[in-house]
């Protein structure tokens, strides 16, 4: 038998098994579940999504699943932290990973979880009041040196 047909027959077995749904499939089915419904499976994705985030821009990750795992509410507008599960994208009380150093990487000492609005809210401000909350937890994050120090060097 040559190699094409070895290819050929080894191709069409593959595609017959893909149909057929095997214990592989099954087995990666109970894991999205398994991924989407519990708070270990939830870590676990974020945990993937930072060390990527993180090879990309560079920095260093030293996270485990355990470091992000949400708190009930929100440390920053104090809303109740709720998955968005079944929409698309985050909403507003999403859990967020916040870089509070944006220059420095996703470390146990740089990163928060917030909510995706207390998160946004750092780009773009609407309301004075959640400013006000977002100036309060960072200046109770900092000290007044690092504060300044952050300010000179524009991290």
């Amino acid at each position: 038998m040559s190699t094409a047909e070895q290819k050929a027959k080894h191709a069409a077995y593959q595609r017959k098994y893909r149909q057929q749904p095997g214990k592989r499939q099954i087995r990666a089915a109970s894991e999205q579940k398994w991924r989407k419904t519990t708070e270990n499976g939830r870590a676990y994705q974020a945990l993937c999504a930072v060390r990527i985030r993180a090879r990309k821009l560079g920095v260093m990750c030293d996270l485990q699943k355990e470091d992000l795992i949400p708190p009930k509410l929100c440390p920053v507008l104090g809303i109740a932290l709720q998955r968005n599960c079944g929409g698309s994208g985050a909403a507003d009380n999403s859990p967020s990973v916040d870089r509070i150093n944006p220059a420095g990487g996703y470390t146990r000492d740089n990163v928060r979880i917030i909510s995706q609005r207390a998160n946004r809210i750092k780009n773009n401000c609407t309301d004075p009041r959640e400013l006000v909350a977002v100036a309060e937890y960072v200046a109770s994050a900092y000290s007044l040196e690092q504060l300044c120090e952050m300010a000179v060097s524009g991290g």
